[in-house]
């Protein structure tokens, strides 16, 4: 089996793949180094992990992702969001809210309802949606082994 083409996010795609979005492409290691996190309070708040792997092409879902970015920071609860594709296609998004109620609010905009739809249609081959309750929430220099 040959090696797949670049994924159309991926980072040799195009020069800005996350266009928009809080991460940027180690190009040549597959990953994501975040260039800023989300802002989130002290916990308890709520992370929506949405796991996906993409189909060829773009088809329309960069615009769309753009469209979604900016309409989720505008709803009422929205913490932030931070998201990574490596080049296969293998995507990760977590988007932090509020609470429950809020997350379960943005799942049911209408243009969100509409962009789920496309993307069962079109944009993913397969997703997986986690939803959880942040506990603790540390960084380097907060965590035990700062120094």
């Amino acid at each position: 089996m040959g090696a797949a083409p670049p994924h159309p996010r991926s980072p040799t795609a195009e020069a800005d793949p996350l266009k928009g979005s809080q991460c940027r492409f180690e190009s040549d290691r597959g990953y994501v180094e975040p260039e800023t996190f989300a802002a989130t309070p002290e916990p308890p708040y709520t992370a929506v992990v949405f796991t996906s792997t993409r189909t060829a092409g773009d088809n329309g879902y960069d615009r769309m992702s753009d469209a979604m970015t900016e309409l989720a920071a505008r709803q009422p609860g929205y913490l932030g969001m931070e998201s990574a594709r490596d080049a296969s296609g293998l995507g990760i998004t977590v988007s932090y809210w509020r609470d429950e109620e809020s997350a379960r609010a943005w799942k049911d905009v209408a243009a969100h309802r509409l962009a789920q739809s496309r993307g069962r249609e079109r944009w993913y081959e397969d997703y997986r949606v986690r939803v959880a309750t942040v506990h603790r929430d540390y960084t380097l220099a907060s965590s035990d082994f700062a120094g």
